[in-house]
């Protein structure tokens, strides 16, 4: 999500109480952004909308600090939830903050807490439609396409958008570069092979940039390549990075993994499991070697 505010579409103020407003505005974003201290810049910004609970800039600096730093107990807490929402509905009173990054907002606010698809959905096309290169909004909304609406098609298109204007965006890649594993499973040769070498580049990529963070899809893909010594590497970085459990579950979780099919009777990923569930720190390269 963008970490964007609305100060710096600020006029000159015309009274004291904008003044007031402005100098809290100028304080909460150098305590939030610059030293990093989020409490007190919460309480600034409330300070502001209580002094002026009108001013659209108040309300839309308000609400998107609760967005970016406090969904959680937007989560938890309706009362919050529907004071921020009434903030966002102000702040579209004036143009200068009736944005493109204010219809986001909007539109994670209905997804994520109030469960309002049909008005995320809205939002997010609205917010697409002032600005077509918020990469915020379209990740947003590509990943609700993805995740609540289950149509991974269209948030294909939109994590696309997403890397054309941010090539370096590595959940956009990772989430675009799955979809297309997913996707070669119901094509033919050639189209599966390309579809799956296609999905291995992006997740490459995606580890230059993020090291160890693909590593998991990038053990599936090799199986499903039938590179078993790949997919060892992979499983070993993902077992280093700690994204594989020690114990039963993770060895289930393992065994039952489609993806791994190919390589699920290989004496490496048999003894892999057994390390797993005797709770030995073993990566699948370090145990091969301990075998042998």
């Amino acid at each position: 999500m963008a970490d964007k505010d609305a100060t710096g579409s600020l006029e000159k103020p015309k009274n004291q109480t904008e003044e007031q407003v402005w100098k809290l505005f100028e304080l909460a974003h150098k305590l939030e952004h610059q030293l990093d201290r989020k409490e007190d810049a919460g309480r600034a910004y409330s300070k502001a909308l209580d002094l002026d609970p009108t001013n659209p800039f108040a309300n839309y600096a308000f609400a998107s600090f609760m967005i970016r730093n406090d969904l959680s107990s937007l989560e938890n807490c309706s009362e919050s939830a529907e004071k921020v929402l009434r903030c966002l509905e102000t702040a579209k009173k004036t143009d200068e903050t009736n944005t493109s990054e204010l219809y986001n907002l909007i539109a994670i606010l209905s997804c994520r807490v109030n469960g309002d698809f049909e008005k995320a959905g809205l939002s997010f096309e609205k917010s697409i439609e002032l600005d077509s290169k918020n990469v915020d909004a379209l990740y947003n909304y590509a990943n609700f396409l993805d995740q609540a609406l289950g149509d991974s098609s269209r948030a294909a298109e939109f994590y696309q958008k997403v890397i054309e204007l941010n090539p370096n965006h590595v959940t956009a890649m990772n989430n675009y570069a799955a979809f297309l594993v997913e996707k070669s499973k119901a094509q033919a040769e050639p189209e599966s092979s390309n579809a799956l070498k296609k999905a291995k580049m992006i997740f490459e990529k995606a580890n230059e940039l993020s090291p160890g963070l693909p590593a998991f899809n990038l053990a599936c893909v090799s199986s499903l390549q039938n590179d078993g010594e790949q997919a060892k590497h992979w499983l070993s970085e993902s077992f280093r990075l700690g994204l594989i459990d020690i114990g039963e579950q993770g060895a289930q979780l393992l065994m039952e993994d489609p993806d791994l099919e190919n390589v699920k009777q290989e004496p490496w990923f048999l003894s892999f499991c057994e390390n797993l569930r005797s709770n030995t720190s073993l990566s699948p390269e370090e145990g091969a070697m301990e075998s042998s």
